[in-house]
């Protein structure tokens, strides 16, 4: 049986006229890490319809690992996420033209949930290996978010065997380097 992993990367949003997010999901697509096939796909910056992709492509692979990627356009480093918010807010709206506004993402599911990858062991050694990389606890509440929380919420309530998580890409570092990262964050246990 292939053992697999899905990463996720967002197309271009706002003012933002590339996303590496979505190179580098692609850029992974066929490779292997840790052992794992790696499935790259790339999610609409928006909402409902970005939350449904992923679930269902969860459901068709069956990754034993799965980390979804976007766009920190004021950001430095990488941020790997450590919790997800049951919780839509921004005043930007998506790219279907959809604000929303201070509403939650499910109504019977927990305010926050964790990410279930190994984010401390992610980070120590993305350092170690001189990638600029942070920890962060707040994913923000637009489409990012959004994503991450369905996909925690999915881990949860389907009881799935799944590392899982979220991190944020800055928009100047070279995909060489958010490769390794990823590459780590794939292979480490």
């Amino acid at each position: 049986m292939i053992r697999r992993a899905l990463v996720t990367g967002f197309e271009p949003f706002g003012e933002n006229a590339a996303n590496p997010s979505a190179e580098l999901a692609l850029s992974l697509d066929g490779e292997t890490a840790g052992g794992l096939h790696i499935a790259g796909r790339v999610l609409p910056v928006e909402y409902g319809t970005s939350g449904d992709l992923l679930l269902g492509w969860i459901r068709d692979l069956r990754p034993e690992r799965v980390i979804c990627c976007g766009l920190a356009s004021a950001s430095r480093a990488i941020r790997v996420e450590s919790i997800a918010f049951n919780l839509d807010d921004s005043p930007f709206p998506d790219n279907a033209g959809v604000v929303r506004e201070n509403a939650r993402i499910c109504a019977t599911a927990p305010d926050s949930l964790p990410a279930t990858l190994p984010v401390e062991r992610v980070i120590t050694e993305c350092s170690e290996r001189g990638i600029p990389v942070d920890s962060s606890i707040d994913a923000g509440r637009y489409v990012c978010n959004h994503v991450f929380f369905r996909l925690m919420n999915e881990v949860l309530e389907a009881r799935l065997p799944i590392a899982a998580g979220f991190i944020h890409l800055p928009p100047d570092l070279p995909l060489a380097v958010m490769r390794e990262a990823l590459h780590i964050a794939l292979s480490t246990e």
